[in-house]
């Protein structure tokens, strides 16, 4: 009887050994195409928003250059560069407003040089003095120091109109009011004061206004480049979604500004409006184009696009509020659902 419950039991420990170990169950067909939509969207996110930020990148170092040409050798055709760099910048800025924005997301530490890269509308007088208020502005107030931790704190200092820095900041800088634009003569180099001035040269309004553009300029340009060098992991595709809503925003916001060229009030000159206008619009239709990976990834998701693509194919154009306001909607609520579904998984 020993040898009987022995031998079964050696038996059982034998069968025991045999049994292949319990194997990983293999993700649904379901998982694995979600898994592979979402390295697809991450891939093509990083692709698009390298060249965006090199593109940024190569403006601003050429936007300073053109800057640091033109303080040196004052001349009409040194403003003219100027102007055209400056205006590819502003082109730049834009286009890369996403991957600016999802960047900021991944760092909010950086959302304080975005926010201060391009505020909109200002006020012209605040800066520089007008036809009307010849002795206004940064450039007349000689209690302002012309440095950057200055400017940093004159901006918005009572209102949110008064920027001291920025992107239109260094526009009307260079420009001056559209019934009297600027003129190389404006940032002339003065060697001695002039018989009828009693002041010394750093106070002038051409050595301020120089100075006043030097400052403003590195400051922007450094803002812009750090911004465009910052690493970032791919968005989700809640984040992404929210960042098209917020550039959705803009562009209402940016549309509710026409009319704004009055110097005397909030101001943003026309052709810079409409230009941010027209880059917006089509930096939207290319993140939202067809048979992307990012809406392939909503079709995986089993987030209906169809209305999403709908509503962006019967756009009339960048001037479409109603329009706009209705992307702006299907955009928030498919955002709702994403998060949604991002906070049901485990």
């Amino acid at each position: 009887m020993r040898l009987t419950v022995l031998s079964v039991m050696l038996l059982l420990m034998l069968v025991g050994c045999e049994q292949p170990a319990e194997e990983e169950p293999e993700p649904a067909p379901d998982q694995t195409q979600t898994t592979a939509a979402d390295a697809a969207l991450a891939r093509w996110y990083q692709e698009h928003a390298r060249e965006q930020r090199q593109t940024l990148e190569i403006r601003a170092r050429t936007f300073r250059e053109a800057i640091s040409g033109l303080l040196t050798e004052p001349r009409e055709a040194r403003l003219k560069t100027a102007r055209e760099t400056w205006r590819g910048l502003h082109e730049g800025f834009h286009q890369a407003f996403v991957p600016l924005r999802i960047t900021v997301r991944h760092d909010p530490g950086l959302k304080e040089r975005l926010e201060r890269s391009n505020p909109a509308p200002i006020f012209p007088g605040y800066i520089d003095g007008l036809s009307q208020w010849p002795d206004s502005g940064i450039v007349h107030d000689r209690t302002v120091e012309l440095s950057r931790a200055a400017l940093l704190e004159q901006q918005g200092a009572t209102a949110e109109g008064e920027a001291s820095v920025g992107l239109q900041v260094v526009h009307f800088l260079l420009h001056g009011e559209p019934q009297q634009p600027r003129t190389a003569g404006a940032f002339r180099v003065l060697g001695k004061v002039p018989e009828h001035r009693v002041v010394p040269p750093d106070w002038l309004p051409e050595q301020r206004r120089r100075d006043y553009l030097r400052v403003a300029t590195h400051l922007l340009t450094e803002d812009l480049t750090t911004l465009a060098g910052a690493q970032t992991s791919a968005p989700t595709a809640t984040a992404l979604v929210d960042t098209l809503r917020a550039l959705v925003q803009r562009l209402i916001r940016l549309e509710g500004l026409t009319g704004s060229d009055d110097v005397a009030g909030e101001y943003m000159a026309s052709a810079t409006r409409t230009q941010a206008v027209e880059t917006l619009f089509e930096t939207l239709r290319d993140w939202l184009a067809a048979d992307t990976p990012f809406m392939k990834l909503l079709g995986q998701r089993d987030l209906d696009a169809s209305a999403l693509r709908e509503q962006l194919g019967t756009l009339q154009g960048p001037d479409d509020v109603d329009g706009l306001q209705a992307l702006h909607a299907e955009l928030a609520t498919l955002n709702d659902q994403l998060g949604q579904r991002e906070t049901k998984t485990p």
